[in-house]
């Protein structure tokens, strides 16, 4: 039988289910909002733009998966009878970094690069269609992010409202 609910467990519930949202939400923003309208810019203006996004979401995004994957992570041990629900909603979440660093990077730190070189080098970017390319693939992969988070935040709320505490 599960362990009664404290003040612990909810606030855990708190953090984990609603830091998934945010995260969540945070990258629809980027995707939804800020990268098409960057895309229709010059590379000497998207890339250093794309720069300061994307520094400014490993400031959220990176402790967010930590906080909310360690919650889920003590409430999987909390409550074994709902175990591997919630660590599905912290694996689900977690899993944001390892796929930033797989799938993203490359094409992250291209754009980076992009927007520190000269101009000659960033219009023959520009030009071939390199950097619009890789807009179009960063938004595409953040999708897969905003997924993530999105059905991490979705199992723990199910958990808690199916089968309680």
């Amino acid at each position: 039988m599960d362990a009664a609910p404290t003040a612990a467990t909810t606030a855990a519930q708190l953090l984990s289910i609603s830091t998934a949202f945010i995260m969540a939400g945070y990258g629809l923003s980027a995707s939804q909002s800020s990268l098409p309208i960057i895309s229709s810019h010059p590379a000497s203006i998207s890339t250093p733009i794309f720069t300061q996004i994307y520094h400014r979401g490993v400031s959220i995004m990176a402790p967010g998966s930590i906080l909310s994957s360690s919650a889920s992570a003590y409430l999987a041990y909390t409550f074994p009878e709902q175990r591997r629900l919630w660590a599905t909603a912290g694996a689900l979440v977690f899993a944001i970094g390892p796929f930033t660093q797989l799938v993203m990077l490359g094409g992250i730190h291209r754009l980076i690069k992009i927007s520190e070189v000269g101009e000659v080098e960033r219009e023959k970017a520009e030009k071939s269609g390199e950097v619009g390319r890789l807009l179009g693939n960063w938004n595409l992969q953040n999708w897969g992010r905003v997924g993530l988070n999105f059905m991490g935040g979705m199992v723990g709320l199910w958990t808690v409202l199916s089968v309680g505490h």
